[in-house]
């Protein structure tokens, strides 16, 4: 009969549009995931970022023996071990 049609359409258009939301629902979920690990991607290097010191990657700063040294140049001199002017200088 005319309302059993009737259903029948209603319920076809409503599991067509519940697909379509669920689809819908799907590509939104994926799209929100990929920018929460592109966040959380960001985090982390802005933490790494933030624990790097740019005088640590221009100057090595250490020791060697009784001198301290930066960049692998002793720093000073002592009587009793010569230091070149070239790495004084």
């Amino acid at each position: 009969t005319d309302s059993e049609r009737q259903y029948m359409r209603l319920e076809t258009n409503y599991w067509r549009e519940f697909d379509e939301f669920q689809l819908q629902l799907n590509a939104h979920m994926e799209e929100r995931d990929s920018i929460l690990m592109r966040i959380e991607h960001t985090f982390e290097t802005l933490e790494v970022l933030r624990r790097t010191s740019v005088y640590n990657d221009a100057f090595h700063i250490w020791h060697q023996g009784p001198f301290g040294t930066i960049s692998h140049f002793r720093l000073g001199r002592l009587p009793n071990v010569p230091v070149e002017w070239d790495e004084i200088n």
